[in-house]
């Protein structure tokens, strides 16, 4: 396992965030650009946050919620951009199937307010990291850190698992993430468990881009043949997540951390 500089990591991530949402805030006007400036951002935002939640044992209570309350609205800040885009595509994809070949759809210019939002959020940040007792992090929280994520995801699978919707599929999938993105800052992205996280990561976000196409598509003329694909996407994605997910999750939590130690 590898001993971090965990507020030299945690600041770059801080860094490439301001950085990529003042780039979307350039270049706002230009649809072409921004969406992958708004995906690397939202990416380090979520880093950040399942730093904080690997090493929240490290922190003072009220510490950790500041930051992780406006990681959390830095998030969702730019979460209907994101869902704008995945929107987009999946009609691309889907319309794809039908017509045989891929119609375009407009990107449009992105509202400047939720960006600048989130950027506001992510400088109130910085000054909170130096208070924080970066020194007191050792292997132990690290370990007991991704104990506790993957008994956190175990049970999201249980609970999807006993009702498939939409909600639950969702918050298992954000508990997926927390454990991959722990697991590689642990030092550990080149493990197996990281790889079936990934894959189990990948088919959930799948499943949750159909999801959205399927809750906010409701205006287009052949939505209800787009739907008709969308639900065996979606079945097949999940189908793939449950089996992934069962032998992910199939240990216990101490047990998973030996593995991945051997590995």
């Amino acid at each position: 396992m590898k001993q971090q500089k965990w507020e030299e990591v945690l600041t770059v991530e801080l860094k490439k965030a301001e950085k990529q949402l003042s780039f979307a805030l350039a270049v706002s006007c230009a649809p072409k650009q921004h969406p992958d400036a708004i995906h690397l951002a939202r990416t380090s935002i979520k880093t950040m946050r399942a730093a904080f939640r690997l090493l929240r044992e490290a922190f003072p209570v009220g510490e950790y919620r500041v930051i992780n309350q406006s990681l959390r609205e830095a998030g969702q800040a730019i979460s209907l951009l994101r869902d704008q885009e995945v929107l987009r595509k999946t009609v691309v994809k889907l319309t794809a199937k039908t017509r045989g070949s891929r119609s375009a759809e407009p990107t449009r210019p992105i509202s400047r307010r939720p960006i600048s939002n989130a950027l506001r959020k992510l400088k109130a940040i910085g000054g909170h990291f130096r208070c924080l007792p970066w020194a007191s992090i050792d292997l132990h929280i690290v370990k007991e850190g991704l104990k506790r994520l993957y008994r956190q995801g175990k049970k999201a699978a249980r609970l999807a698992h006993a009702k498939r919707s939409n909600r639950r599929l969702h918050t298992w999938r954000k508990r997926v993430k927390d454990l991959g993105y722990a697991l590689f800052l642990s030092g550990f992205g080149e493990s197996v468990a990281e790889a079936q996280v990934l894959l189990l990561s990948e088919h959930l976000g799948e499943d949750h881009d159909l999801a959205v196409f399927q809750e906010k598509n409701h205006m287009r003329p052949d939505k209800k043949a787009l739907d008709c694909l969308a639900w065996k996407d979606r079945y097949r994605h999940q189908k793939k997540a449950f089996r992934i997910g069962r032998c992910l999750f199939s240990a216990r939590a101490g047990q998973f951390i030996e593995h991945v130690k051997e590995c």
